[in-house]
């Protein structure tokens, strides 16, 4: 029995067929429509392909690629609100993770999260498909782990040695013009009083930058709430804000209007982080330490 792929990139379906020899020379053939979910994947000279199924695995890959990668993406990797580095994602380097795609795209590896489909994941574990959970970093030290971790999966030390470099020299710089800073209290905090305390990547950002997490000091483990009361009780010297909150007109973000928060903060300085470079713990939480640098 002979099998044959058929890319039909216009209809964005794939028929696999069989070849079935019968006797006196006769042939029978089958063919079996197949619906793909990934875009124009066509034959290529470049390294076998390599795909992100999550946000955050998406942006470490993305870090990564060059003109002699294969690589693709979720969805999400072309949402600037999500990714501060979508303008580096081609449409056709975007697939949906979806059992059917992955089979059929047959990568030599599936970048996860803890936070995947569980079902997907079972999926690929059914099917022999190569994938590894990329867990998440609450700290640099943990991103630092995970550059080096990742470079090595899909063979890129080199680079992934570049990218440390450039990562701890510039930490290094955030952490030296810290020092020359005053003490200060800040605390991130968002619509319905969601902020972010001990043992998370926000509060490390903070650590970095030479600031006192408020959320921390009030006992905040992981990601947490504080009221509005406590927050104006209390009297941070800087509130962070994320600055892509696209509804204006919810609740939550009329709290934020709030005519007591207001008069908090003529006395506070307020900072703009971009949302995007917030989603993920990576190189997306440098560039939020440095922005924040540059505006205290």
């Amino acid at each position: 029995m002979k099998a044959s792929f058929d890319n039909l990139r216009m209809s964005g379906f794939y028929t696999l067929s069989f070849t079935l020899s019968l006797s006196k020379g006769a042939t029978l053939i089958i063919s079996l429509w197949l619906t793909a979910y990934v875009t124009a994947i066509e034959p290529t000279e470049k390294s076998e392909p390599v795909v992100s199924i999550n946000l955050c695995t998406d942006q470490w890959l993305i870090l990564f690629q060059d003109k002699h990668t294969n690589y693709y993406f979720s969805p999400l990797a072309l949402n600037k609100g999500y990714n501060y580095l979508y303008s580096q994602v081609k449409k056709t380097q975007v697939i949906l993770p979806s059992l059917d795609a992955l089979i059929l795209l047959n990568p030599s590896l599936i970048l996860a999260s803890q936070y995947s489909d569980k079902n997907l994941i079972h999926g690929l574990n059914n099917f022999g498909l190569s994938f590894t959970i990329i867990e998440p970093a609450t700290n640099f030290e943990g991103i630092r782990r995970n550059i080096s971790r990742i470079g090595k999966l899909i063979n890129k030390t080199d680079k992934a040695n570049r990218l440390l470099h450039d990562f701890n020299k510039r930490l290094t710089i955030v952490a030296k013009d810290a020092k020359n800073r005053p003490n200060q209290t800040a605390i991130f905090y968002a619509p319905n009083g969601f902020t972010h305390g001990e043992g998370t990547i926000y509060n490390a950002i903070l650590e970095a930058t030479g600031l006192t997490n408020l959320a921390t000091e009030l006992g905040v483990k992981g990601h947490g709430y504080l009221s509005l009361e406590t927050l104006l009780w209390n009297n941070p010297d800087i509130i962070i804000l994320e600055d892509d909150f696209s509804n204006n007109d919810s609740l939550s973000q009329q709290m934020l209007k709030h005519p007591a928060l207001n008069r908090l903060l003529n006395q506070s300085r307020l900072i703009f982080v971009n949302a995007n470079k917030l989603s993920c713990a990576g190189f997306g939480s440098l560039l939020a330490a440095e922005q924040i640098m540059e505006q205290r």
